[in-house]
């Protein structure tokens, strides 16, 4: 078996074109520069299941989970915990599973949560 694995290659080859303009140890890459100890699996976003309870108890200081909540847009009634959850944005972000529709954001800026709960006609 080999000791490097498979996400790992050896050090590309400085162009004649930026010699000089990158520091030391550096190089110039035209993909994403994460470092990899292999093959990332793919998971259609979908799939993807968050949690806000926790979230939701810091804020609010109670259990929201069960709470009933109404979409702005279309007038969909889902309990908090049946809604669809992303984390891949600059903050927390809860779409109405029916219309997909944004109902609440919350970011994190130092220790303050800031809440946008526009989306919502009602919660509670």
């Amino acid at each position: 078996m080999s000791p490097i694995s498979r996400g790992f290659h050896r050090r590309r080859q400085e162009p004649a074109e930026n010699a000089g303009r990158v520091p030391p140890g550096q190089y110039v890459t035209k993909d994403f520069p994460v470092l990899s100890a292999g093959p990332t699996p793919h998971t259609a976003l979908a799939q993807w299941t968050f949690s806000i309870g926790r979230l939701l108890h810091e804020v609010f200081g109670a259990e929201m989970t069960d709470a009933a909540s109404v979409c702005g847009s279309c007038g969909t009634a889902r309990q908090v915990a049946e809604l669809a959850v992303y984390l891949r944005a600059p903050g927390t972000v809860v779409r109405c599973r029916s219309c997909d529709s944004v109902l609440m954001v919350f970011v994190k800026i130092h220790d303050r949560t800031c809440v946008d709960l526009l989306g919502l006609a009602a919660l509670g």
